[in-house]
Order: structure tokens, then sequence, then C-alpha cells
């Protein structure tokens, strides 16, 4: 029974970290340990940054992807590089960020100096440190260095001031300030007692800012059990320790620590074949050495992007494909109106005859000269009206493809037109195929339209009914103009 309640116990205890751990789903056995998935960088390409390490804190020599077997959402990677960061650089870049405020006491303050002095004694020589302090506000006390006793007389003038204490704003000033140089061994050690007020920034940012930029974050501290926690999170979250100043020898072993971590790390590098999603998705990584055989598992969250060189999630492509079906669809239908109108209205064969518009004879007694908008009725014209009365008549062309030439008007009817069988023809794909005609009655010249996609134009007036024509009166059919010319009755 015990047993069951045990398991039950572990059970329980397993998912309240997956839950603290803020959904990252990150766990590692004694050997392997997966301190972060670095998803958003260069998507499709993944990096898995994880450490190996003996349980004497030993390093274990001569791991590549031999020793690595990497398996994304249950099925495994074909090629995985390794990239061990040790031989890239052997030198650790630490910033030390020192809480100053008067809520640390002077106890507290004397037992912090001794314990970062004492990392500082323990560093290699060749060790780069810079060093922060922080209360009301962030301030750099040194640069990167390797002269300790700069260091020291530095730490030794640190004096409580100021009424808050601004942790977070100094761990993201840390993390900016190791992010420049893209250096790859590196870490933050923060002196505090977890205390934090006032700062612009909350924790969770800070945890984002170091996960991205790969910097463990390290806490030396000793104060309230929820401000441990906090610091332990943020330390879990990252990659990091913490140590606490009751412990003898503890800043010791973190640096000791720190040390191992930086010279036991790897990049993992693959091609994953996932889709941006905005779904969460797992990795997990074996070992195997000699006798040792180990696992660590992760779980990370493809952002949902539309890049061009991305598959978009799969409603954004349907919702993508169907717009662009139908822009396509009106599209087609535009081309085929057009071409549909084109031959129409351009065809150059004959058309069947249309129906013009007034099928009626009109006689010269019908017609009237007064203006259509008003009511008077307007006088009869005879044949004998010298107004009207033409012996002969003929067009001019004005202006329009063959400007200059002269039409005679033999007939008692004629056309205008695009087309080949009317009896003036003009190449203007304004003009219609049968557009207007021109009718003698009694000696006198009618202007008719017929019913013409453009109109027929009498001295710049549309012509809504026939008209009888004057001389130099002008005929505009589409873009062609005419002038009507007459000789008069002797």
């Amino acid at each position: 029974m015990k047993h069951y309640i045990s398991s039950i116990t572990a059970f329980i205890f397993t998912i309240l970290v997956t839950v603290v751990l803020n959904g990252t789903g990150v766990y590692g056995g004694p050997f392997i340990s997966i301190q972060n998935v670095d998803v958003t960088t260069d998507f499709p390409a993944i990096k898995v940054f994880f450490t190996v390490k003996n349980r004497g804190s030993s390093e274990i020599q001569n791991i590549d992807e031999d020793n690595i077997v990497l398996y994304e959402d249950g099925y495994r990677v074909n090629y995985v590089k390794l990239l061990n960061l040790s031989k890239k650089n052997d030198l650790l870049y630490l910033v030390f960020s020192i809480d100053s405020s008067k809520s640390i006491g002077h106890k507290l303050l004397s037992e912090i100096k001794s314990s970062a002095k004492e990392i500082i004694r323990r560093s290699h020589s060749r060790d780069k440190i810079a060093l922060y302090r922080f209360n009301d506000e962030v301030l750099m006390l040194n640069n990167f260095s390797s002269s300790r006793e700069s260091l020291m007389r530095s730490i030794d003038n640190i004096s409580m001031h100021g009424s808050r204490t601004l942790l977070y704003n100094s761990i993201y000033d840390a993390v900016d300030f190791l992010s420049r140089d893209g250096l790859n061994r590196k870490a933050i050690v923060v002196f505090t007692d977890g205390r934090d007020d006032g700062s612009s920034v909350t924790a969770d940012d800070v945890i984002k800012f170091a996960r991205e930029s790969h910097t463990p974050i390290n806490f030396v501290c000793s104060g309230s059990s929820s401000a441990m926690k906090q610091c332990g999170r943020i330390a879990t979250l990252t990659g990091g320790r913490v140590a606490s100043l009751k412990k003898q020898n503890s800043s010791t072993q973190l640096y000791t620590g720190i040390l191992n971590s930086m010279r036991n790390q790897y990049i993992a590098q693959y091609r994953s074949i996932i889709n941006p999603d905005g779904e969460k998705h797992h990795i997990e990584l074996r070992l195997r050495q000699g006798t040792i055989r180990d696992r660590a598992a992760a779980a990370f969250t493809v952002p949902l992007s539309l890049s061009l060189f991305q598959i978009p999630h799969i409603s954004v492509l349907f919702f993508a494909l169907m717009i662009i079906l139908m822009v396509m669809l009106i599209t087609v239908i535009i081309i085929l109106l057009l071409k549909y109108r084109r031959s129409h209205t351009c065809s150059e064969a004959p058309a069947p005859m249309r129906q013009p518009a007034y099928r009626q004879d009109y006689n010269l007694s019908d017609l009237t000269t007064a203006p259509e908008d008003t009511g008077q009725k307007q006088p009869v014209i005879t044949p004998d009206d010298p107004d009207y009365a033409y012996a002969r008549a003929w067009l001019l062309q004005k202006d329009g493809p063959e400007s200059g030439k002269k039409f005679p008007i033999f007939w008692d009817q004629i056309t205008l037109g695009r087309g080949e069988h009317n009896t003036v023809v003009t190449n203007d794909q304004a003009v219609s195929l049968e557009h207007a005609k021109i009718k003698r009655v009694n000696n006198a010249y009618l202007l008719f339209d017929l019913a013409s996609d453009n109109g027929t134009f009498l001295n710049n007036k549309k012509l809504l009914r026939p008209k009888p024509l004057y001389d130099w009166d002008e005929i505009k059919i589409g873009r062609t103009l005419f002038i009507f010319r007459g000789t008069k009755l002797s």
C-alpha cells in the first residue's frame, strides 16, 4: 500500500513540476539535461541546448553525433549536427549583480560580499567577470575584467542605498549585456534576498529574454520561502542554479556547477518537418556512450507564422486558397465579358441589318425646328424652305481616321458606320457597325441615329430624334467629326 502511495505522490509531484515550469515540459536524467529549445531564430532549423555530465560532476568525454539520438513527436530525426560549445571558447563570461538596497540589511550584505569575493577567488584567471549593483537604480560598476583586485575593490565599496529593489530590471540588463557579443559560455549570478520592488519588467519577461539568448541565471540568496521559490523558478527555467547563503561552501559549489555546465554544454541542430501551426510539440534526446544510457525530453511551441518560406496553418491555408480561387473566378468572368463585348462590337464581318430606330418614313411636314425643351408648336417646313432645301450635299470629314476626305451624297439615303456595307465607312472603334443615316426628304436632308452604342451628336448635342441639317452643321459619331455641306436650290 505504501508503495502505491509513493508512486501516486511521485506522479503528482511530476505534474506540479511541469506546471511550475510554465509549459516548457523539460525533464532529464542524471547524465543529460535539456536547457532550452530555440525554435524562433531560424525555423525550420531548431537548436536544442543541453548538457552532459557524470554523477560526480566530472566531464563525459568524446560526445559526438553517434552518441546522440533525437526524436521529434515520436519520429527519429535522421540527421543531427552536434556542436560542443566548450571546444569553441574556453573562456567563461560571468556577470555578478549584487543587491544593495536597504531591505538587504548590513549583515546579509556583508555575507553577499564575502560570497561574491569567494567565487572570484575560485574562478579561473582567464574568466571574464562584470559587476552590477542595484537598488533604486541599476548601475554597472565594472565591465568584463580579469583583474581580481579591481573587482574586489568594487565589491568592498558597495553600500546600501535607496528604498526600492529593482531585481528584475538588473537581471534584464545583465542578460542584455551578455547577449550583445554573441558569447556562448556565459552565466549570470545574482546575489539577493529575492525581493523585487518597482521593476518595470516581470519575472516572466526576464525568463523569456534569458531563454531566447540562452543565458542561465543563477542565484545566491537568503530570504523568505516565497522569494526563494521565485528565484528557483527563474533558475530552473533558464538552466541556472540556486545556492543558499546559509550553507557553507554553497558559493564555491555554485561556481563549480556553473563551470561544469558550461564545459559540458552542447547544441543539437536539426531541420524540423513540422508546420508552424502554433501547437505544442515534443522532442526527446537519448544518450548512448559505452554503458551509459539516459534520455531527456522537452515540449516546445512553434509560433504560428505566414512567412514566405514557411507553411501556414491549415485553416489559414484554406482561407487563402478560397480567396485566390475567388479572384481567379472573377478575373475569368471579366475576361469573358470583355471578349464577348469585343467580338460583338469589333467584328469586321457584316452583321445582320439592324432594325432602324425609326421604322416609318418621316414627312418633312412632321419635323419642327424649335428647341426641344420648349412647349411651342414649331412652324411647318415646306419643300421650298431655303434654310433646308439643297440641290446637292456632301460630308467633309474634319476629325477622324480620314481627315479631309469628302463624301458626296448622291442617293436619297446613306448610312454611316464601321461596317463595310455602309455608304460612309469610318475605321473608328468607337463607331457602331451601323451608326447613323442621312435621308433626303423633299430636298431637305435629315439626320437619324440608328440606336448606336455611343450615340450621334449634332452640333455637340446628342441626337434624340431625327433633325434636318443646315449647311456647316457638325455631325459627330464616335471620335469622328463630319461637316455637312450643301448647295442651295437656285
